[in-house]
């Protein structure tokens, strides 16, 4: 080797081996994966471009009048470059390959691929396109540099001005966007991108050779240029320049159908209808409501708003769109965020799936209504805390407790990080999202109470905590610190930090994009009632990174097989061996069913009175005292078991609900299964009929406010609203809890607005 190329080569190879063993020591890097295979691409994109302008500055022979002479030269100076710009990447990949010895990688294939569609392409596009601008222009470098920066300011736009938050590019390859999902798998769409990223990089070459050959050497910048275009057009060139125009053409017409981007035409015409209401123009799938649904959704929006508008006195706002998905699977495609529901307050947008309007929609509101109060441009605080938090301080719907009682329930059992590192976007995704989501939360709502909503939009803004409170961001937390410290705290409330607040954060967790996927499959063959499938794919996802939601697919797979022992089984040597066994507590229902199905009734009912006792959420804990009630009746003990441990449809229930009934009618707790299972069925004449007949004061406390919310709310839906302001307020009657006591009032104000607004 010359030494003018190990001095190109040697610097090179030691920035690639520091690199790579600097990621070795960090999370998400540290395995032969995506993360690492995207900084490779980008950084080997940069180095690859400027070292094939070096090596074709210097080995290429434009001095001679010889074309074939130059042409050779041109040849070997892109050869070399070529082959030592890939050449150092076997430095990355082997270290990160050895590495995979001290630190699992759940899938080296998969990492492999991803190294090879990011890094290596990447890499070999980037010097085709050096080589070109080497041949044709002097400023070679400038503009290659350039060129790396308008395709990531244009990566950068499309995140701006389109729905979609994923981008994919010929130098990094592609970017999922910042969001909580974890999935980023092998996709047809990657696959597809860097076929025509080579291809590109094919024409780059193509485009020197006809510079090398054709092109005068010397001239401006502009000469050059237009020299190029002019052989372009030559009869001989002319049906290659037509037909790679019409292919680009075509790409870039049928983009959004291939995967790659996605506009705001292409997202309206996808999801198909459209209902529009004073301040919404909400988009979705047609089979995803029915006109009722719809109509309903449009009120609900305008109630959220004003809700909003009354906690931030605002008197007006702009129209806000409002996409709801079908599934997660189709906002994934279209926008590249799954599971997490996200708002760009810059575009007045927000972005549902179906299943998570309750529990998303005014969250993901207060960020867009906020947008108006926020930095220009981004119409939102530099600040993830404030954000954030300002969004959970507002929408108060996170859980059955106030997130000043989760937050207090952290510091005492000592499971919050300091939260003026929680503030800035990196200390706010190293913890837990729950923890994050709740500490901020209630630091906002705490400043918010205590000083007024004017000021914390002004530092929602400005981030200037001093200029704003007269007080320090410090001096606010101790406040807040203090206030929390008189907010009384369960020691049953220990198993409630330990359920909703343990899980890791992404960066802690072992192979957690391949995971994610795995799991992602395993759901989908769940869904499908695949459950022998399921299972197997959720036994491997947790033996490689003992993750609690493989874990719970695995439990809920071999259930509904059927194979109570291997329920049984794991409880014993997992969940009973885990320092914090109560973290496995949403779990307990699954498995208290197995050991029912056993014949463990005594384990099965300890089970059932824990998640009472800690009162997880209203849902959990309405199921484990129906349980409990229904394992003193032994007489009907095998339809009762049949209602919790198979996957009968609703309407079968019912008829073993009937069953029941017609020889003891006087059984409340069957009752009041068949008018839950009739409630969801959506049939809400029968069962506010058959709530209505039940009485379960004596019985427990806790499913008469249950009774009477969801008969409030069936009345809701049923237009009846004097009706389900009755209900409402009679449920705080065996529930007054501060949480309680809000979510009632604000469905009786719900009530009222949608009195008001039908007419």
């Amino acid at each position: 080797m010359p030494a003018s190329r190990i001095r190109r080569f040697l610097p090179l190879a030691l920035f690639y081996s520091v690199l790579s063993l600097a990621c070795t020591q960090l999370s998400l890097l540290n395995y032969l994966g995506y993360e690492f295979s995207v900084l490779i691409a980008l950084v080997g994109s940069c180095a690859a471009g400027l070292l094939t302008v070096s090596a074709v500055r210097s080995g290429y022979a434009a001095a001679t009048d010889n074309v074939d002479i130059r042409l050779r030269s041109a040849r070997r100076s892109l050869g070399r470059a070529m082959i030592t710009s890939v050449g150092l990447l076997i430095l990355p990949f082997v270290i990160m390959i050895g590495n995979s010895f001290f630190v699992k990688n759940c899938s080296i294939l998969e990492g492999i691929g991803f190294f090879l569609l990011l890094a290596l392409v990447s890499t070999i596009f980037s010097c085709c396109v050096a080589f070109f601008l080497a041949l044709l222009y002097r400023q070679a470098r400038t503009l290659f540099v350039l060129f790396v920066a308008a395709t990531v300011l244009y990566a950068i736009a499309l995140g701006y001005f389109t729905p979609a938050i994923f981008s994919y590019n010929p130098f990094f390859g592609y970017f999922p966007g910042l969001s909580y999902d974890e999935v980023v798998s092998l996709s047809r769409s990657l696959v597809t991108y860097r076929l025509c990223t080579l291809t590109l990089g094919a024409i780059f070459v193509w485009l020197g050779f006809l510079v090398v050959r054709y092109v005068p050497r010397g001239g401006s910048f502009s000469r050059k240029t237009f020299s190029l275009i002019e052989t372009l057009v030559w009869p001989r060139h002319l049906w290659i320049t037509l037909l790679v125009t019409v292919c680009g053409g075509l790409l870039y017409g049928y983009r959004c159908d291939l995967g790659f981007e996605t506009t705001n035409s292409y997202l309206r015409q996808s999801l198909g209808s459209t209902h529009t209401t004073k301040h919404f123009v909400i988009r979705y799938a047609p089979q995803s409501f029915s006109g009722e649904e719809i109509q309903r959704l449009g009120v609900e929006h305008e109630f959220q708003l004003h809700q909003i508008m009354e906690e931030f006195a605002l008197r007006r706002t702009d129209v806000i769109e409002s996409f709801v998905y079908p599934s997660s699977d189709v906002k994934r495609r279209l926008i590249g965020a799954g599971t997490t529901n996200i708002a760009k307050p810059w575009s007045n947008q927000m972005h549902l799936t179906r299943d998570a309007l309750e529990s998303s929609l005014k969250h993901e509101m207060v960020h867009v209504v906020a947008g108006v109060f926020g930095r220009p441009i981004i119409r939102a605080s530099l600040s993830t805390g404030l954000v954030e938090g300002l969004a959970m301080a507002v929408d108060r719907g996170w859980g059955n407790r106030t997130v000043h009682q989760y937050a207090a329930a952290l510091h005492r059992f000592k499971l919050a990080p300091d939260i003026t590192g929680l503030m800035s976007l990196a200390g706010f995704a190293s913890h837990a999202p729950s923890v994050s989501y709740v500490l901020a939360g209630s630091f906002c709502r705490y400043l918010i109470d205590r000083y007024g909503i004017r000021t914390m939009l002004l530092v929602y803004q400005s981030e200037d905590y001093r200029g704003v409170y007269g007080r320090s961001l410090e001096e606010l937390v101790t406040e807040w610190r203090g206030y929390l410290g008189r907010t009384p705290v369960k020691e049953t409330e220990r198993g409630l930090v330990d359920a909703l607040f343990r899980k890791p954060p992404i960066f802690d967790r072992v192979c957690a994009r391949v995971i994610a996927r795995k799991n992602a499959e395993a759901r989908r063959a769940f869904a499908r009632g695949e459950y022998a499938l399921a299972e197997s794919l959720y036994y491997v996802s947790h033996v490689e990174a003992d993750g609690y939601a493989a874990f719970a697919g695995y439990l809920g797979s071999a259930f509904y097989r059927e194979q109570f022992d291997t329920v049984a089984a794991a409880y014993q040597n997992v969940i009973l061996n885990s320092k914090h066994p109560l973290q496995y507590l949403p779990l307990y229902l699954r498995v208290g069913d197995a050991l029912w199905a056993e014949g463990d009734v005594r384990s099965a009912e300890e089970l059932y009175r824990s998640v009472r006792e800690v009162n997880l959420s209203g849902r959990s804990a309405e199921a484990a005292t129906l349980r409990l009630l229904l394992l003193k009746d032994r007489q009907h003990h095998d339809q009762f078991l049949r209602l919790v441990s198979s996957t009968m449809p609703d309407s079968l229930r019912v008829v073993v609900l009937d069953s029941v009934l017609s020889r003891d009618p006087e059984h409340r707790a069957a009752a009041y299964m068949k008018a839950r299972f009739l409630q969801r069925m959506r049939k809400y004449e029968d069962a506010v009929t058959l709530f209505r007949s039940v009485d379960l004061t004596e019985a427990d406390g806790l499913l008469q406010a249950m009774r009477f919310r969801r008969t409030g709310i069936m009345l809701y839906h049923l237009a009846k609203y004097d009706q389900a302001k009755a209900s409402f307020w009679s449920s705080l009657n065996y529930d007054a809890s501060d949480m309680a006591r809000y979510r009632m009032e604000e469905w009786i104000e719900r009530c009222e607005w949608a009195a008001g607004y039908d007419r």
